[in-house]
């Protein structure tokens, strides 16, 4: 699954895709997008919203770690 990106940057308007919203933002940074508000993300079915609201409705610390001193469910006992 990845996500879509429609970018403003000083040389037109870059459509692509990217596999997450931190790498969406290295994709656009790397384009020169001006800011994440020149940077929209659209998910399969959905409204194009800016980086800065994908990253809100999916925030989750990149890359995901479980806290410390939680069990692992698998390994030897």
């Amino acid at each position: 699954m990845g996500i879509f990106i429609t970018a403003v940057t000083p040389k037109g308007i870059f459509v692509g895709t990217a596999l997450d919203a931190p790498g969406a933002l290295k994709l656009a940074e790397g384009l020169g997008a001006m800011d994440m508000t020149d940077i929209k993300v659209t998910e399969k079915g959905q409204e194009p919203v800016t980086l800065e609201q994908y990253q809100a409705i999916h925030a989750r610390p990149w890359p995901y770690r479980p806290p410390l001193g939680r069990d692992i469910p698998f390994g030897p006992k």
